[in-house]
Formats: C-alpha cells, sequence, structure tokens
C-alpha cells in the first residue's frame, strides 16, 4: 500500500512539474512571438510600456508593475480567475 501511495505521489508531482514547464515553454514562445511583432514589453492590459528593470527580471512577463499588483488582488479577493488574462 505504501509503494502504490509514493508511486501516485510521484506521479502526481511528475504531472505538475510538467505543467509547470508547459506554461514556462508557452510564457517564452509568447515573448519571442511579441517580439517578432514588435509588442514585447507592452503591457497586455494598459498598452504602456513595461519597466526595463521588470522585464529584465521577468522577461516574460507580459503586464506592467501596475496591472499586476491589481490582478494579484483580484485573485486574492476572488474577483478574477487566476487564468483569467
Amino acid at each position: 500500500d505504501a509503494d502504490i501511495v509514493c508511486n501516485n505521489m510521484i506521479k502526481n508531482l511528475s504531472d505538475q512539474l510538467s505543467a509547470r514547464d508547459k506554461l514556462a515553454i508557452n510564457k517564452i514562445m509568447s515573448a519571442l512571438s511579441k517580439s517578432e511583432s514588435n509588442t514585447f514589453g507592452i503591457c497586455e492590459d494598459c498598452e504602456e510600456e513595461i519597466g526595463e528593470k521588470r522585464l529584465k527580471a521577468l522577461p516574460d512577463c507580459s503586464l506592467c508593475i501596475s496591472c499586476a499588483e491589481i490582478k494579484e488582488l483580484k485573485i486574492k479577493t476572488g474577483a478574477v480567475d487566476i487564468d483569467d488574462d
């Protein structure tokens, strides 16, 4: 029984890492696509430029710091789903 539980935990962890990896790849592909279309560094919500420091720290970010903070607050208060963009 313990082996089955352990194997299930390992499979679940592997599935989660795989999902995280897929998300990271999608974010990178999106950033590359934006670079090609000259929209890299533009906030998807307010269409203002994303700060250079933020882009250096998080090159795959799609929101400026202000819009990211608003979205985080909405998520914390349940006003928006995590997957809403």
